[in-house]
C-alpha cells in the first residue's frame, strides 16, 4: 500500500468513528485536517456531511487519493470518543509513526463497547434521579427506575431487527408512559407527571440536538438541519408516545 494510501486510510477511518460516536462537524473536520497534515499531506480537502464523510489529499504535484465514506448510523460512545481524540493528540504530541498509529487506531476501532445491560441499568438509574430531581417520592422514583430499565432493555432486545426510530421511540416512551400510569391506578405512585417525565429521559436526544446546534452555530448549516430535524423527529415520537399512554389511561 503506497504511502498516502496509508494515511488516507487513517484520516477517513477516524473521521468515520468521529462522527459515527457523535462529534459534532467541526471537531471532525479539525482532527482529520491535523492528521493528515502530520503526515506530510500538503493539501487536505475534507467535507462532512451527518451521514458522510469525504475527504481528497495531496502530496506534491501527482500522488493524489480519495475516499467517500458513508456513515450509515451514529451514537453516542463518549469512551470511544476520548480515545480517538487522544490518539490523535498523541500523533502530532509525540510524533507517531503511521503504522503505529493505524494499528493503535484498529485496535479502537474493533475495541469493546460498554455491556449492553449496563446502559440498561444507567437507564433506570439516571430515570430515577431525575425523577428525585424533580420532587419525586420515592415510590416515583422507583416507577421511573422500573420504567427506564424496560424502556432501554427494549433498545437492547430489538436492536438485531432494525425497526425505524420513528416506531421504536412511540413504542419505547408509550410503554413507559402506560406503566407509569398503571403504578398510579394501583396506588404504587403519588404524582405521574414527575414518574413519566423521570421515566422517559434516557429517550431524549440531547446530544443529537445540541451537536446540531453547534453545527448550525458553526455555518455547516446541511448537518446541523439534519441533525435538528432528527432530534425534533425524535422529540415528537416521544411525545405522541406519551400521548397515547396517557389518552388511554384517561389521564389527559
Amino acid at each position: 500500500m503506497r504511502y498516502l494510501q496509508k494515511v488516507l486510510r487513517l484520516t477517513a477511518g477516524v473521521g468515520e468513528e468521529l462522527l459515527g460516536c457523535g462529534a459534532e462537524i467541526a471537531r471532525v473536520e479539525e482532527t482529520m485536517r491535523r492528521i493528515a497534515k502530520h503526515y506530510g499531506a500538503t493539501r487536505q480537502q475534507v467535507f462532512i456531511i451527518s451521514n458522510g464523510v469525504f475527504v481528497n489529499l495531496e502530496m506534491g504535484d501527482e500522488k493524489r487519493e480519495t475516499s467517500l465514506q458513508p456513515v450509515m448510523s451514529s451514537s453516542t460512545d463518549l469512551h470511544k470518543l476520548c480515545e480517538l481524540n487522544n490518539l490523535s493528540r498523541k500523533i502530532e504530541q509525540t510524533d507517531l509513526d503511521l503504522d503505529a498509529a493505524i494499528a493503535e487506531f484498529e485496535g479502537i476501532k474493533q475495541g469493546s463497547k460498554y455491556c449492553k445491560w449496563l446502559h440498561v441499568l444507567c437507564s433506570g438509574v439516571g430515570a430515577a434521579a431525575f425523577c428525585y430531581f424533580l420532587g419525586g417520592s420515592v415510590m416515583d422514583c422507583m416507577a421511573a427506575f422500573l420504567m427506564g430499565l424496560l424502556v432501554w432493555g427494549l433498545f437492547v432486545a430489538l436492536e438485531g431487527f432494525n425497526l425505524s426510530k420513528v416506531i421504536l421511540y412511540i413504542i419505547a416512551s408509550f410503554l413507559a408512559a402506560g406503566g407509569c400510569v398503571l403504578m398510579l391506578k394501583a396506588g404504587m405512585i403519588e404524582n405521574l407527571d414527575k414518574a413519566v417525565v423521570g421515566a422517559i429521559i434516557p429517550l431524549l436526544p440531547s446530544v443529537s440536538f445540541v451537536n446540531g446546534v453547534r453545527d448550525l452555530v458553526d455555518q455547516n448549516y446541511i448537518s446541523g438541519g439534519i441533525r435538528l430535524v432528527d432530534a425534533i423527529l425524535l422529540f415528537t415520537c416521544i411525545t405522541t408516545g406519551v400521548f397515547l399512554a396517557l389518552q388511554m389511561g384517561g389521564k389527559l
